[in-house]
């Protein structure tokens, strides 16, 4: 052995015989920051050692298998009220997968807990897709750790055999039927679709098992899947009724009207908002009117706001008639406001002089204004003549509505001008009228952003830089 290698080995040694302890120190450490967190958690109690025990933990390789081992002999691993997820997913939310070997051992594992203990992490972590095939296994298992089967851990899974072994089991019969009916809930295969639809529609099944499967083909429904939601809307049996009816919720879909309106009967009457919503969303023109006639019928204010603004919704062109005849007779001014901005947001040039003569009232003056800028904002058009109507009216505070919102919505480059040439003539034109000045100089500086100061009141200050800013649009 040549002389330096000799002269460094005994270094080598001691320094491999002291860093063999240093990561035995290490482990005892994790372990214990393991316990400690958990503890903490428990106890709803944050401090800043937290990041240091996190730091224990995952300065181990095998991090994942000492908290698999610490947390299956954890005493209060049976009462667990959230502290051991919270634990988990603190300190492993980015190395998930480091989980995906030892969760599979735990599916292994001849005892029921332990297997249960498993998919309560695959379920807490994500991985179901990663261990599919082991989590699909727990139906080969004699004893019920298959029951533990929990909501989400299935979602993401696309392979077949998976699927495949899933569907048979749900055509089965008992508990661990139903637990495969709910893993195939959260999958999202064709064939997935395909066999809940199956039990939707028999009329051998039993309505909780078609109440699953209806709700197992949210939220995302294809044209099958609404077509045999809609069979499920057409039932008998109200909580079919009323699963078809949350398909299509979850789904962020609606119905045909009238087919929903005749099945509004049947579905659970906890549901009414959401189906007096999904029948506003659908155009429905009953549903208004009833609206408006219950608004107008309670005696409560909120509940009054309530129905107006979910009438509001409506995407009818007749729903501005509705709405000005139900302002007719309305003396409430909260209601009144309501009703005036559903007027304004419904775009309806019709609506124009039924806003226009309440901007000089007292009580809904500014309600008014609201609803012209919502009105103007909606149709992008008539903005000169809403701001030209408020000055005439005397009421230059209202212009305020419009403050942040003089242009609407992707305004071009000449929209901009045009109307901060408008603000420059109408600003000459009132210069004496202090307030009418100072709302219509406030418009401007939005319009340029840009503030001349002491000379911001200064017409020929603003026409300078407007036609400095013309030069420069027609330069482009």
């Amino acid at each position: 052995m040549p002389d330096v290698l000799r002269r460094a080995l005994p270094a080598v040694l001691l320094l491999a015989a002291s860093a063999a302890p240093a990561f035995a120190d290490d482990e005892s450490e994790a372990r214990k920051a393991i316990r400690e967190l958990i503890d903490d958690f428990a106890a709803q109690r944050n401090n800043l050692r937290q990041l240091e025990q996190k730091a224990a933990i995952l300065k181990c390789r095998n991090a994942a298998e000492l908290f698999v081992e610490e947390t299956l002999a954890h005493p209060g691993r049976r009462e667990d009220r959230g502290e051991f997820g919270t634990t988990l997913l603190y300190v492993f939310s980015n190395r998930r997968d480091d989980f995906v070997e030892p969760v599979r051992r735990l599916f292994r594992d001849p005892s029921e807990d332990v297997a249960c203990w498993g998919l309560k992490l695959a379920t807490d972590l994500e991985i179901g897709p990663k261990v599919a095939s082991d989590l699909v296994g727990l139906f080969d298992r004699e004893d019920e750790a298959v029951l533990g089967i929990r909501n989400r851990v299935f979602r993401g899974v696309e392979d077949p055999k998976v699927v495949e072994r899933l569907i048979a089991e749900a055509g089965k019969s008992g508990d661990r039927a139903d637990a495969a009916l709910g893993a195939l809930g959260d999958i999202e295969t064709p064939a997935a679709h395909a066999c809940l639809r199956g039990i939707a529609v028999s009329e051998s099944e039993s309505a909780v098992r078609r109440d699953w499967a209806f709700q197992g083909l949210a939220p995302f429904i294809d044209a099958e899947d609404e077509r045999v939601a809609l069979d499920g809307l057409a039932s008998a049996d109200g909580k079919l009724a009323t699963a078809a009816f949350l398909a299509f919720c979850n789904s962020r879909k609606a119905p045909p009207p009238a087919i929903l309106r005749k099945a509004r009967p049947k579905i659970w009457d906890q549901m009414s908002d959401e189906v007096d919503e999904m029948l506003v969303l659908g155009g429905d023109g009953e549903i208004v009117e009833d609206l408006l006639k219950r608004a107008r019928e309670s005696s409560d204010t909120q509940e009054r706001l309530k129905l107006l603004e979910r009438a509001a919704l409506s995407p009818l062109p007749t729903r501005a008639a509705k709405f000005g005849k139900a302002l007719e007779g309305e003396t409430d001014p909260w209601c009144q406001e309501a009703l005036l901005l559903a007027l304004g947001g419904s775009g309806d040039p019709a609506a124009w002089d039924t806003i226009v003569v309440r901007l000089s009232s007292e009580d809904a003056g500014e309600a008014a204004a609201k609803a012209l800028a919502a009105l103007v904002r909606s149709r992008g058009t008539e903005r000169k003549a809403a701001i030209q109507r408020i000055i005439e009216e005397n009421q230059p505070g209202l212009l305020s509505t419009f403050d942040g919102a003089w242009l609407g919505p992707d305004p071009t480059e000449i929209d901009r001008l045009d109307l901060a040439a408008f603000l420059v003539d109408l600003l000459e034109k009132n210069a004496a009228r202090r307030p009418v000045r100072l709302t219509l100089i406030g418009g401007l500086i939005d319009l340029a952003s840009e503030d001349f100061g002491e000379e911001r009141s200064d017409v020929p200050k603003w026409r300078e830089w407007l036609k400095e800013e013309q030069r420069k649009a027609r330069k482009d």
